[in-house]
């Protein structure tokens, strides 16, 4: 089993966010979007199962967006649904929410 760890819960999901940021020049970053969600959702799972649940739902919710995403770039409208997608998921609250429920134990 893995050991839980506040710290590195927030450095991965705070890490999914600063890509995301750059996804528009970098699309390939959605896997390192998506690798870094799974990585937060197992550090979480034995102790805040609820929590690893949302950030589950947001992983999974960003998975059909790798479809559009290649090193080529995006094609067409890609990056209106993009972004409608990030909006919905709403990485920065996800990032707040986890900060101040890990670090208040």
């Amino acid at each position: 089993m893995r050991n839980y760890c506040a710290d590195c819960t927030i450095k991965h999901l705070s890490k999914a966010l600063i890509l995301s940021n750059e996804l528009r020049w970098y699309p390939s970053h959605i896997y390192l979007i998506i690798g870094n969600l799974s990585e937060a959702e197992d550090e979480v799972c034995q102790h805040y199962p609820a929590l690893a649940d949302q950030i589950r739902a947001a992983r999974l919710q960003l998975m059909p967006m790798a479809k559009y995403c290649s090193m080529d770039g995006l094609p067409g409208t890609a990056w209106d649904e993009i972004v409608m997608v990030f909006n919905d998921v709403d990485l920065q609250a996800l990032v707040e929410d986890v900060g101040e429920l890990l670090h208040a134990e």
